[in-house]
């Protein structure tokens, strides 16, 4: 009997090691006009552990801008749609806004409504508090089995350009946030998330990090600097695609999922930027990062999915 009960209290006590061990599987994707999509029982047949939800979850008409009850009503119906709410039920997941989800497209921090949309989508993704400092967005990090996580937000501190004032994408304090989280030593894996491009432009008709040259090249640097590996999970395209990019200190990568459930680009107008290792436009789809602990070296991989079949894929290992 006293044998039984230590063995159970040695399995409470390296439950959590053991657990933690475990691969870490991530569903990301972007892009939600057709809510009944059967994409999101592909999806929930992969288990994943989280889900990133990288914008444009809804896409919100012009006409309601600014009505906090009917962009709350239009988001929440659109998330209780059975084949959605089955997924988000199922699966831990977060949500980052790009354009539509946020307001009107392209839009920037100077709109009028934009704490009114704030308030919409930290409600129903029980968003917490601001990190230390700030006052509004819905950026913030955590960390699980030993992976930092970075939601950025690519709207709050937004400045477009020509709008009379300097231009901004993340914003100087977003950005010094961000570059703090990435030069931390105490993980071996980062993912940064964002609702837009980060290591290149797609192409004149696309919104990235590219345009704002003075973030960019600080975040590369920071990206580059980083202790930790790092991979970069972005949406919007409404096509999907893997990017590389070899800097000095690193070879840093770029997975895009998108369309989830809306319109297709067409193949002739989604450019050819340095970098790019494959692209895939022809479904919509999903992506799957899969971070592994376990090994030596250490495992990651990416794949792109349609409802029923891997497209495009990458895998690295580091020590």
């Amino acid at each position: 009997m006293h044998l039984l009960v230590h063995f159970i209290f040695f399995l409470l006590l390296i439950g959590p090691t053991l657990g933690s061990a475990e691969p870490l599987r991530i569903a990301f994707g972007s892009c939600i006009k057709e809510p009944h999509s059967q994409i999101f029982s592909a999806i929930s047949k992969h288990d994943p552990d989280l889900l990133f939800l990288l914008g444009d979850t809804v896409y919100y008409p012009d006409n309601i801008l600014g009505n906090e009850q009917e962009m709350r009503s239009l988001f929440k119906t659109h998330l209780e749609t059975p084949t959605l709410q089955a997924l988000l039920k199922s699966t831990t997941h977060h949500a980052l806004w790009d354009d539509h989800d946020y307001g009107a497209n392209n839009v920037d921090s100077l709109v009028p409504y934009r704490a009114i949309t704030e308030r919409v989508f930290r409600s129903l993704f029980s968003i917490p508090e601001h990190p230390e400092g700030f006052s509004k967005g819905i950026h913030r990090s955590f960390v699980q089995r030993n992976v930092r996580f970075i939601l950025t937000d690519n709207r709050s501190f937004r400045v477009n350009p020509n709008q009379g004032k300097p231009s901004a994408h993340f914003g100087a304090q977003q950005l010094s946030w961000i570059e703090s989280l990435l030069a931390k030593d105490d993980v071996p894996t980062t993912v940064l998330v964002s609702g837009g491009q980060i290591l290149n432009n797609p192409g004149p008709t696309y919104e990235s990090l590219a345009a704002y040259p003075h973030e960019h090249e600080r975040l590369i640097t920071a990206l580059s600097r980083a202790p930790s590996q790092v991979v970069i999970l972005s949406g919007d395209k409404h096509f999907a695609d893997i990017v590389r990019l070899r800097t000095a200190d690193k070879e840093l990568i770029e997975a895009s999922s998108s369309p989830l459930s809306a319109n297709l680009k067409s193949p002739k107008l989604i450019g050819n930027p340095k970098g790019r290792i494959a692209s895939f436009t022809t479904e919509q789809n999903f992506g799957l990062l899969e971070i592994d602990h376990t090994k030596e070296p250490r495992d990651m991989s990416i794949k792109i999915h349609t409802k029923t079949r891997p497209v495009l894929s990458w895998h690295a290992q580091s020590s």
